[in-house]
């Protein structure tokens, strides 16, 4: 299972769990070894590891230099796929939804390999997806931040922090908010500064001919 330790994967993780004719033996994430975090989403390397205790999968980390070219993260993930090809393991679960250009990648480089792709979540609507993440009691726990920023932090490209401080294009909660304000929902945070923020979102229960309800 490749874990981006983000919502996409928990719920993808938790859809392939309930698929039977599956079994997760490992969790694959890359890791940039030079900042000791995720290389998707900038999360500290200790979260990613309470992540796997608490999901209880054995955790598997493919280390990256600072700043990874394409060849570097190929040979990386190509010695991690061998290693768990060697184990038994025929098949590389990713929480993909839309990109095809990504998944045409990962089915290109892994069938070379002789692994098999599944992307259980793949063209599934978003509003569908979120509903269901709601709906099975996940929460998401992303970042502390000063009130005062709250509005900056929902803007495309803004970042609290230097990129040397912390990894991050700046466009996730961007993204969120659109998709939010999209179906109808809100989105806000609370944040108390050195004591941790809270982000929370709303959705409409049902739509009507009449309005929202």
């Amino acid at each position: 299972m490749n874990w981006s330790g983000g919502k996409d994967s928990s719920l993808c993780l938790h859809r392939i769990l309930e698929d039977k004719r599956y079994q997760v033996d490992f969790l694959l994430t890359s890791v940039n070894a030079f900042h000791d975090r995720i290389s998707m989403h900038g999360v500290r390397r200790e979260l990613l590891m309470a992540q796997a205790a608490a999901v209880g999968i054995p955790l598997l980390t493919a280390e990256l230099p600072e700043q990874p070219g394409m060849a570097e993260y190929e040979q990386a993930m190509k010695e991690k796929m061998l290693f768990l090809k060697e184990r038994g393991c025929t098949h590389a679960i990713f929480g993909d939804i839309f990109l095809e250009d990504l998944r045409r990648y990962r089915e290109e480089k892994l069938q070379s390999l002789g692994i098999q792709c599944e992307f259980p979540l793949w063209k599934i609507p978003t509003s569908q997806l979120m509903r269901e993440f709601v709906v099975l009691g996940f929460k998401a726990v992303i970042v502390c931040v000063n009130e005062k920023y709250l509005d900056k932090i929902f803007a495309m490209f803004q970042r609290l922090h230097g990129r040397n401080d912390y990894e991050g294009t700046g466009v996730g909660l961007a993204i969120a908010q659109r998709i939010v304000h999209r179906h109808g929902g809100r989105i806000w945070a609370n944040g108390v500064l050195e004591h941790g923020a809270t982000f929370s979102f709303s959705l409409p229960s049902a739509q009507t001919s009449g309005g929202v309800r």
